[in-house]
């Protein structure tokens, strides 16, 4: 038996689990048939449903030919806005580590009440080398900046979805990452 028969099927055996174990839905996955620009968006996740009071916070990942976004969908009990002031994402990790992420917008864009709720989605901009960076960490805290100040989100605690909130990351990055 020479070298490339051992090595060769222990090859396939450590890369077969990992290829399989990638579950990506998409929301949009196609080609612009205008522009010719390939657009994905994942799925939303639930990554913050609290035990009994708001925010609710959903992610997706999205990308459009090479200018990646992470969408944040969230409800409140507040009516606040985003605006040029108010218009950055931190995502906190398990080391600490703080990835800051500005919206896509500076226009003035408010939640919107949905007869029981304020609801609102938006883009922020992330570069891929950042999404590089954070396919292997664990999404631990979030901070919303809004007109009133700031929501300061912890996705460990008092979260029925912890666990989707903690593999947001290494589950996600490599749907749109190509």
């Amino acid at each position: 038996m020479t070298l490339r028969h051992l090595i060769l099927p222990l090859f396939f055996i450590c890369h077969l689990p990992i290829s399989f174990s990638q579950n990506c839905e998409y929301e949009i996955k196609e080609i612009d048939k205008f522009e010719k620009v390939e657009k994905v968006l994942t799925k939303k996740v639930k990554v913050m449903y609290p035990s009994f009071k708001p925010p609710v916070v959903f992610l997706a990942l999205g990308r459009v030919d090479s200018d990646y976004i992470l969408q944040l969908e969230f409800s409140y009990n507040k009516y606040v806005c985003l605006n040029s002031e108010s218009n950055e994402l931190l995502l906190m990790t398990e080391n600490n580590e703080v990835i800051r992420l500005k919206r896509e917008s500076d226009e003035i864009d408010c939640l919107k009440n949905n007869g029981m709720i304020n609801v609102g989605t938006f883009n922020y901009n992330i570069e891929r080398n950042v999404l590089e960076k954070l396919s292997d960490k664990t999404l631990t805290a979030l901070r919303i900046y809004h007109s009133d100040g700031y929501i300061d989100v912890d996705l460990t605690k008092k979260n029925v979805n912890a666990k989707k909130a903690k593999e947001f990351l290494k589950t996600q990055i490599p749907c749109i990452l190509n």
